[in-house]
């Protein structure tokens, strides 16, 4: 089972998200550290500009202690990011699975539908493996969730419309500026979500710049977009002639300061400035949208304006939601199915052994020995015999473990009265007592 502990647009602003915010670089050493300041054997790190979120894992048969996990994740982002815990949230068993799977889906988004996310995802649960930090459980948590996600893309029309962060953002900037041909774009970082949103604005007929952290890498986002790759040094003069600014850079502080953009208004002529802020830790001053004619969004503003256009997606993203709860509900079964299963072995194990030693106590009381072969077949007949035996209680116990009405506890509860009728906790080749033990 896993627990999963974050926050997420739904739960804390931007300015609190920042604060937990883990860039790619700094994931393996955020795992290792979690790791060892939790216990968790499994553990998966998402970091999103909508979403930073811890999900470890522990075996069905440790599940009683998913609360116990999941307050010592707490207390762990608690420590990197003091005052943190009352934003954050703790789902585990039913509640986590469901959570992953609706994460995966796009249906806790800030656009719902939006696809970056299942990919972000996937990039987290690679970034885990490579960081061995994934183990049994989470992987079968997770290919499910792919899985799911599948699902939802090919059985609903969720993703359909095409409304998401940067379609929302190329409306904005159509509404700020009527028509985009002739506009000077700059493109600030190279993130996923800010290159989506400089190729439509490319697409609408706007000339772009790349600003890199380097000249080298600046040419390479360039290359793809159809922009002119600018130096660092280049951004100042940058801001004076740019109708539009997407930034989506790792940098520790502000990119875009209250003091550039004053010393550049002289310069603009009172032109109007489209700033798009996408990245979390954020990269522009918020003190700037009091300039006259400066309009600046983040993801948050952006999420807002997205939610006025999914209104006609509720209907796909309800069918969305049934197919998530029946895929939760089918691993569940499934997990606890598992659950029984050692017990099971270790049952059929210990009949097993008892017939046997039932029938070397018996061998030796004949004066005549029997021949291999006969011996063989008299094995072979008790083998059958278990089977046969158990066939109906096994399948029964199954079923009963498979209930979609019962949950981890109903499990336990079968596994420790199985234990216990016929002293499983014993040692295998002890014999279950009985009369003719005592002969």
């Amino acid at each position: 089972m896993i627990v999963v502990v974050g926050l997420s647009h739904r739960s804390a602003p931007v300015e609190v998200r920042e604060r937990l915010a883990v860039t790619p670089a700094d994931l393996p050493a955020r795992l290792a550290d979690l790791k060892q300041r939790t216990g968790a054997g499994e553990i998966v790190l998402l970091s999103t500009c909508n979403r930073v979120e811890v999900m470890a894992a522990l075996p069905p048969a440790d599940a009683g202690t998913l609360g116990e996990l999941g307050g010592r994740i707490v207390d762990a982002l608690e420590g990197t990011a003091p005052n943190i815990r009352p934003h954050l949230y703790l789902r585990d068993a039913r509640d986590g699975i469901e959570h992953l799977f609706r994460v995966a889906s796009s249906l806790d988004s800030l656009v719902v539908g939006e696809p970056q996310i299942l990919g972000q995802l996937k990039d987290a649960f690679t970034a885990a493996h490579g960081a061995a930090a994934v183990g049994p459980w989470l992987n079968r948590a997770f290919e499910h969730a792919f899985r799911v996600a599948k699902r939802v893309r090919s059985e609903t029309a969720l993703g359909a419309g095409q409304v998401s962060i940067p379609t929302v953002t190329v409306d904005l900037a159509k509404e700020i500026f009527s028509e985009l041909g002739g506009h000077h774009v700059v493109l600030v970082g190279t993130g996923e979500m800010a290159s989506l949103v400089a190729t439509l604005l490319g697409r609408a007929g706007a000339h772009l710049s790349v600003v890199g952290r380097t000249l080298e890498r600046a040419r390479e986002a360039a290359h793809k977009l159809g922009a002119e790759p600018r130096t660092w040094e280049e951004f100042p003069g940058l801001l004076a002639t740019a109708d539009i600014v997407v930034s989506s850079t790792s940098a520790p502080g502000y990119v875009v300061t209250l003091d550039q953009l004053a010393q550049t208004r002289r310069q603009r002529h009172g032109r109007n400035l489209f700033l798009v802020d996408l990245a979390v830790p954020r990269d522009i001053d918020p003190r700037v949208a009091e300039f006259d004619g400066v309009f600046l969004y983040n993801v948050d503003d952006l999420s807002q304006v997205a939610d006025a256009a999914l209104t006609d997606r509720q209907r796909e993203a309800e069918k969305a939601s049934a197919i998530v709860s029946e895929e939760t509900e089918s691993f569940l079964r499934r997990a606890h199915a598992e659950r029984i299963t050692p017990t099971l072995v270790a049952l059929r194990d210990r009949f097993r052994k008892a017939l046997e030693t039932e029938l070397e106590h018996s061998l030796r009381g004949q004066r005549i020995p029997l021949e291999a072969a006969h011996k063989e077949a008299l094995q072979r007949a008790l083998a059958a015999a278990v089977e046969k035996m158990l066939h109906a209680p096994t399948e029964r116990l199954r079923a009963w473990a498979k209930d979609d009405a019962c949950g981890d506890w109903h499990t336990d509860l079968l596994v420790s009265a199985v234990e216990e009728l016929f002293q499983l906790t014993d040692s295998p080749a002890t014999p279950m007592k009985n009369e003719s033990a005592k002969r």
